[in-house]
């Protein structure tokens, strides 16, 4: 963005505290960042990642920008994902000089997809795709609503028996895709080590 003439570049940053904080840097010196002398990011806004309550913090566990840096998607520990949108507004604040400055708004707030940490955020076109906890699935959003499109379950899951009798299914996360539009089929990775081919209809 540019503010009085020069450039800077807008950061987001989230922490173990469950906070989003946005972050100014002049792009002057971006080798400043490495560096003990070089010039400090400044500190914007700060947002929680959940609106859930409880004791424990719903640490930010992945985010990342779409639709051209406007949409900033974060996910937390918790099985959180929140759309917030990236937009300049004016200031009128002398302490961090007139001019605008970035601001995010909370668009989607989609609390407990996932039954535990959200490992995986992906877009391909204007769907976002999710998967954490144990469930063994991965979820496809639409961006523009922040609607539930469908799941798809990629992990079978294993048996627990007990004197021959099933008492659990234990399923394991998907952590990696791979997706081949050309080929129509995804490949999916599950943190045991299990492989799943699908194929698009």
């Amino acid at each position: 963005m540019e503010k009085n003439g020069k450039l800077f570049s807008i950061i987001c940053t989230g922490d173990r505290d469950g906070h989003i904080r946005v972050w100014l840097k002049h792009d002057d010196d971006l080798l400043g960042l490495c560096t003990r002398t070089g010039p400090k990011c400044r500190h914007i806004q700060s947002h929680k990642s959940s609106t859930q309550s409880g004791t424990g913090y719903h640490l930010v566990s992945r985010a990342m920008f779409t639709m051209n840096n406007s949409l900033l998607i974060t996910a937390t520990n918790n099985g959180d994902v929140r759309f917030w949108q990236l937009n300049c507004v004016e200031n009128t604040s002398r302490a961090i000089g007139k001019g605008p400055l970035p601001n995010l708004t909370l668009r989607y707030d989609l609390m407990g997809i996932h039954n535990g940490g959200i490992e995986l955020l992906m877009v391909v076109g204007d769907i976002l795709l999710t998967s954490g906890g144990n469930d063994g699935k991965i979820i496809g959003w639409d961006i523009s609503t922040g609607l539930k499109l469908g799941s798809v379950r990629c992990h079978s899951g294993r048996e627990i028996k007990e004197r021959g009798d099933i008492v659990a299914t234990i399923r394991s996360c998907v952590v990696d895709l791979v997706m081949s539009g050309k080929e129509r089929n995804m490949i999916s990775l599950c943190r045991d080590g299990k492989l799943r081919l699908l194929r698009f209809l």
